[in-house]
């Protein structure tokens, strides 16, 4: 009971310490001047996460967080990293919005629209419901598999469900200190709002390359130097790539060469 009690406390404060450095991320001077509004966006996204409980080896959701839409902000260990997809079955299995879809989906972030039989076309091979669902691992180092995790099933010929999103970031990247912890955790709380916000639009490969390069843009403007890119410069690399070939103003729309770079450099998994 104590070693248990003694994780669960720290558990606690890595959150605490994550969110305290990514909410001073979202307010630097020069970091609100580079990304706008979406400086503010992402701290209020962030201000929402909270820290679920634990029980029988699975994530359970506390009856405070349980009509809300929030996402999940998940400290793990390395050992918890092996096993990502039991923890998060219980949440994956419940819903936390749905979509009728009688007209074309627009995403008004990247002007990206597609109507049900598009919708259908990117999601059929991920209908799997019952494969356990992975972590967009980055290396088997535990400093570098981070997460944004969830689901979006079909559950009538034109009604979609999308689960509560759940961040992942290892503990151990408190070790990088306050500029990778602030980064890390910002950068997935795109994926984590997109993924509410837009749902069934996610499943695409031209969404999924938008959603990167917005994410890849908030590490830019913070400077991250993350510790689990291959190479310390990826966001910038990315960024410069994406001011090269977007539409100035349609920023994050993506275009082919975008949605290519995107796919040949393995920053997204098609």
């Amino acid at each position: 009971m104590f070693l248990s009690d003694l994780k669960t406390r720290f558990r606690g404060e890595v959150f605490d310490y994550m969110v305290e450095q990514t909410q001073i991320a979202l307010h630097d001077p020069v970091v609100v001047k580079k990304l706008g509004g979406l400086a503010a966006e992402l701290s209020s996204v962030t201000d929402t996460l909270f820290l679920p409980d634990i029980r029988h080896g699975e994530i359970v959701i506390p009856n405070s967080q349980k009509d809300t839409i929030n996402p999940v902000f998940f400290p793990m260990t390395s050992k918890e990293a092996l096993d990502a997809g039991r923890l998060t079955r219980s949440v994956h299995q419940k819903p936390v919005r749905l979509w009728e879809i009688t007209e074309p989906l627009y995403s008004e972030a990247y002007d990206i629209k597609m109507d049900l039989d598009e919708i259908w076309e990117t999601m059929e091979p991920r209908q799997k419901p019952k494969d356990p669902v992975k972590p967009k691992g980055r290396g088997s180092d535990p400093l570098r598999t981070v997460a944004a995790m969830r689901r979006c099933v079909c559950i009538e010929d034109n009604r979609f469900a999308t689960s509560r999103p759940i961040i992942f970031v290892r503990q151990a990247l408190m070790l990088k200190g306050s500029k990778a912890c602030g980064g890390t955790l910002a950068h997935e709380a795109v994926h984590a709002w997109d993924a509410l916000r837009d749902g069934p639009l996610y499943e695409g490969t031209p969404y999924l390359s938008a959603t990167e390069y917005r994410a890849y843009h908030v590490d830019d403007a913070i400077d991250t130097r993350q510790s689990w890119f291959e190479r310390p410069c990826v966001p910038q690399e990315v960024e410069a790539f994406r001011r090269e070939h977007a539409d100035p103003a349609r920023p994050f729309h993506p275009t082919q060469p975008m949605i290519d770079f995107m796919v040949e450099n393995k920053y997204i998994h098609v």
